[in-house]
């Protein structure tokens, strides 16, 4: 008896949740598509995220980076300096 109770259970779960989900959508691909519709504002707005995201994925890394070397006494790779350096000079 108990199984049955319990199939009822599984047989009533509501999904309406699931049917509000939108499909996620590729930022790269709405960028490329609004600059194809020349909406320019749009591109922008839609630039100045990603590039905003990136930069605090990357200050946040940092951030753990030298949280991780002040108090676990983590000492810092020489590839990263030279990465970065390379890097800078190739922009430059």
């Amino acid at each position: 008896m108990d199984n049955e109770e319990n199939f009822e259970e599984l047989e009533t779960v509501d999904t309406t949740a699931e049917e509000d989900i939108e499909p996620e959508v590729n930022p790269i691909e709405e960028l490329i598509s609004s600059i194809e519709d020349k909406n320019f504002v749009n591109s922008s707005n839609i630039f100045n995220s990603l590039v905003s995201d990136k930069m605090s994925d990357a200050l946040a890394a940092k951030k753990i980076e030298i949280a991780n070397r002040i108090y676990n006494g983590q000492e810092e790779s020489p590839e990263e300096d030279m990465e970065t350096e390379e890097e800078y000079d190739e922009a430059v």
